[in-house]
């Protein structure tokens, strides 16, 4: 991605955030083992984009590209069924689109106590783990008329 603003964009990894530089570089420094969403944040109260699954493990450097893949999406929101005229920037301020990843298969006639049980267990699995780390979150820009724009989109269903 880019080229960027001056200060560069800023990053969210969790309870870390950091800045790149104009070339769009960052560094995480001592970030704990574990998995968290890189996303890029373009400025206050705009919600986070190109959310990417990350993975650190101890004692190692990761490198990760975030943005710059994909492919740019337009669209358009329309109010059905209204006549009355809608400031699409002023009515959406959290809209995202998400790679849509089919739900798990939840076993038949479980209890209650026993589908909880399954799915606190399913959610801890190497599966469920594998399966986040596929999705992705892409905010786009949306006009006051309701078009909206993605830069960056990956190919495949969304939702």
């Amino acid at each position: 991605m880019g080229p960027f603003p001056r200060g560069g964009l800023n990053l969210d990894l969790g309870a870390f955030s950091t800045k790149t530089d104009d070339r769009g570089n960052f560094t995480f420094e001592q970030v704990p083992p574990g998995d968290f969403s890189l996303a890029i944040v373009l400025g206050l109260g705009i919600p986070f984009t190109y959310q990417t699954p990350v993975e650190v493990r101890p004692g190692q450097t990761i490198q990760v590209q975030i943005g710059g893949i994909g492919r740019a999406v337009k669209g358009q929101l329309v109010l059905v069924g209204g006549s009355r005229s809608v400031d699409w920037s002023k009515q959406t301020q959290f809209l995202s689109l998400a790679t849509k990843i089919p739900r798990p298969a939840t076993p038949q006639g479980l209890t209650l106590d026993q589908s909880q049980k399954w799915q606190l267990e399913y959610w801890q699995s190497d599966e469920a783990v594998q399966r986040t780390r596929k999705m992705r979150s892409f905010a786009p820009q949306v006009q006051p008329d309701g078009s909206l724009r993605s830069r960056m989109c990956l190919p495949g269903p969304m939702k």
